[in-house]
């Protein structure tokens, strides 16, 4: 953890995004067999220890839109629309 703290806030927050995006890619790929999506925790613990309570927010949000449109791309369907 102190060798996370260290890390200039851009690039920490770089490779959080990086992170997001290898598990969207992983997620899509392998679609609904495997489960990746407790990946994403790990882009957003980066991103919520360097940046701003209001980033890590955005950063969250972020992460959960791309796993959204990867649920999307990979066709699952749910009986409605309320359910996730």
């Amino acid at each position: 953890m102190n060798r996370l703290l260290r890390l200039p806030r851009r690039l920490g927050l770089l490779m959080a995004t990086a992170i997001a995006a290898a598990v969207f890619l992983v997620d899509v790929s392998t679609g609904a067999e495997l489960r990746v999506y407790p990946l994403y925790f790990f882009a957003i613990i980066i991103a919520a220890t360097l940046a701003s309570r209001r980033q890590a927010y955005a950063f969250a949000a972020y992460c959960a839109v791309l796993w959204a449109i990867s649920k999307y791309l990979d066709g699952t369907e749910f009986s409605s629309g309320l359910v996730w």
